[in-house]
């Protein structure tokens, strides 16, 4: 019930804002991908989603993710960074790095399972 509420509550402060900052195509299509997020989240909530839009809900936040930061890259590149954006940049190229640092320690540790765990595969 409590992520109902949340959901309900974040989708009209999103709207909120998305009508106070109406007119550029941009934020359009913001308020179009957030709106859609926020009712799936409502739907799955209550009924369910099917299989394929949950994956279709990954890839779709995944290219949003890749898109964002090739943006922030191209701007970098270019030296247009605000002072905000810088941050994002460092915390993306952070997280970046602990996910490659992750995979790697799950690599090792399934390629010497059988020293740590005993186990064999």
């Amino acid at each position: 019930m409590e992520k109902q509420i949340a959901a309900i509550f974040s989708l009209l402060s999103f709207n909120y804002l998305m009508f106070k900052y109406w007119g550029t195509w941009k934020v359009t299509l913001l308020a179009l991908i957030g709106n859609y997020f926020f009712i799936s989240i409502l739907i799955k909530s209550y009924i369910g989603l099917p299989k394929i839009i949950e994956d279709f809900n990954v890839i779709f936040i995944f290219g949003i993710c890749i898109l964002g930061t090739y943006n922030l890259w191209r701007k970098n590149k270019a030296g247009t960074l605000t002072e905000y954006e810088k941050r994002g940049w460092i915390l993306t190229r952070t997280f970046l790095a602990l996910f490659v640092l992750s995979v790697l320690v799950g690599v090792l540790v399934f390629l010497f399972m059988k020293y740590i765990y005993g186990i064999y595969i």
